[in-house]
């Protein structure tokens, strides 16, 4: 007996020594052991799991997709379009046990998150959803940096042919795109350029869409251009990172400590130094990194998007739990899923997005499937 009416049970199993649970029937091996004497027959109706997202859109396709990954085990996973929140809420609801599961915390080595204050009756699941961390840092037009032998800005700020190709407005100086002013990625990168005596190079600020587009006009035609980028977003996705631009890397004596060069306010966080003692950051493909004197070294600290869950209620499901530890999205992929709902009309009614979000996580399930299927039997086999 495997289901009442259309609901999939599980059946808890318990004679002698024998206590264990099969998740519907994966397994007959207990019914072909003449030793076993089976005494005991629960059904258990199928576990329902109320899953939240973030409130951020670049949660919404990685949510919709373990939604369906779940309930590919099984599970009865409530629609996360209907539980929308913030971190903090969804931390206190599932710290009391009205919710189960929650994507994503965004977290790094520096700044933390708010989850910190709920270590213990909550789990945060390491190298979920974003895997190693998402980079940020420089871009360079591939085609120039292939012709001259570029590998770190310490290099193009050491020598006059490079930085000089970089100077829009004749001082003699290079430019580097950064950051709108008064933003935190734009005063990182102003006291990185002093701490690391980039003295040929100067941050030049301005809107991201502005910047970007000039940008990406420059390597269509292979000139010479340097921009800072994160992930996810939509301006990585549109950078062909590999193949029309790559990964520029810095020296590990360039990569900004808590010195705070610019004697500001909030200086000391803008480190990129892990309390560990970890510099920047170079877990990338390989085919994406100039690699410099100590390798592929970003300069960056990188962000990660974990999965948080109710840490009893994750003790009772390890299904769920390998099924997180597996399941990663790529800087790529995270990337592709916030362009594509960056291009929604800001008015558009939510209902609406949610059938873009549905048909994106389409046509990323029929394109991934293969990975999919290696994630959901690695949670299948899990007890």
């Amino acid at each position: 007996i495997t289901y009442i009416g259309a609901e999939p049970i599980h059946l808890l199993v318990t004679a002698n020594d024998h206590n264990e649970q099969y998740w519907p029937f994966e397994s007959a091996a207990w019914w072909e052991d003449p030793s076993f004497e089976t005494t005991v027959f629960t059904p258990v109706l199928t576990e329902r799991v109320e899953l939240l997202r973030s409130d951020s859109p670049a949660d919404w396709v990685p949510a919709e997709v373990l939604a369906r990954m779940m309930r590919a085990l099984d599970y009865e996973v409530a629609d996360p379009a209907f539980n929308e929140t913030d971190a903090e809420s969804a931390y206190i609801q599932m710290e009391t046990g009205d919710s189960h599961l929650f994507l994503s915390d965004r977290s790094n080595p520096i700044y933390g998150s708010i989850f910190d204050g709920y270590d213990g009756a909550l789990t945060r699941i390491e190298g979920s959803i974003s895997g190693a961390g998402l980079p940020q840092g420089w871009l360079v037009t591939k085609e120039w940096a292939d012709e001259a032998g570029i590998t770190t800005m310490d290099q193009i700020n050491a020598d006059p042919s490079l930085y000089e190709a970089l100077d829009r407005d004749g001082d003699g100086k290079g430019e580097f795109f950064t950051c709108p002013e008064n933003s935190s990625c734009g005063s990182v990168q102003s006291a990185q350029t002093v701490f690391a005596g980039w003295d040929n190079l100067t941050p030049f600020q301005d809107d991201n869409d502005e910047l970007w587009s000039e940008f990406l006009a420059r390597v269509a035609k292979g000139q010479p251009a340097v921009a800072y980028v994160w992930t996810p977003s939509k301006f990585f996705s549109q950078a062909n990172v590999g193949v029309d631009t790559m990964w520029l890397s810095v020296e590990d004596a360039s990569v900004l400590d808590d010195s705070n060069p610019l004697a500001i306010d909030v200086g000391t966080y803008d480190s990129q130094i892990a309390p560990d003692g970890t510099k920047g950051f170079g877990d990338v493909d390989p085919g994406t990194c100039l690699e410099g004197p100590d390798g592929c070294q970003l300069g960056w600290l990188p962000w990660n998007f974990n999965a948080v869950a109710n840490s009893d209620w994750l003790r009772r499901n390890p299904k769920v739990a390998e099924l997180l530890r597996v399941t990663q999205f790529s800087a790529r992929d995270l990337s592709y899923f916030s362009a594509e709902l960056d291009e929604l009309d800001k008015d558009m009614p939510p209902e609406e997005v949610e059938v873009r979000v549905q048909a994106i996580a389409d046509d990323w399930i029929t394109a991934n499937n293969d990975r999919l299927e290696i994630w959901i039997d690695v949670a299948r086999s899990a007890r």
